[in-house]
């Protein structure tokens, strides 16, 4: 789990590309997953309504999967 997060630093710091994670469904999942509720705290920090800030993070989640 370390080498996981060293790995997704060292992507943030242009220091590797994606390519150096391994290929998993369950990583994707949890990434998704993980990108999908971070989404919602920042939408939610906009937004007043909790309702609106999961209808956002939801779009963005989709429309990030749909064009990448």
């Amino acid at each position: 789990m370390t080498k996981l997060i060293q790995i997704f630093w060292e992507i943030c710091l242009l220091r590797a590309g994606p390519q150096a994670l391994p290929t998993s469904y369950s990583l994707l999942s949890l990434t998704i997953i993980l990108y999908s509720g971070v989404a919602v705290l920042v939408a939610h920090a906009v937004l007043a309504s909790l309702s609106m800030a999961i209808l956002a993070a939801a779009v963005d989640t989709t429309l990030l999967m749909a064009l990448s």
